[in-house]
């Protein structure tokens, strides 16, 4: 009974250390876009005030 018990726990705790990964990873792919974005747009700006 016991072992189960700990296998539970620690599946437990795994899944929570993969949710938790996964929340990172998705947060900084949207700063990424968020930035790159960001990059793309300022050398937009910069070629548009460049040519006019």
């Amino acid at each position: 009974m016991q072992p189960k018990v700990a296998r539970t726990r620690q599946a437990r705790r795994e899944s929570t250390c993969t949710l938790r990964s996964y929340a990172y990873t998705v947060l900084i792919r949207t700063w990424l876009a968020q930035w790159s974005g960001a990059v793309v747009h300022g050398r937009l700006l910069l070629c548009v005030a460049w040519l006019g």
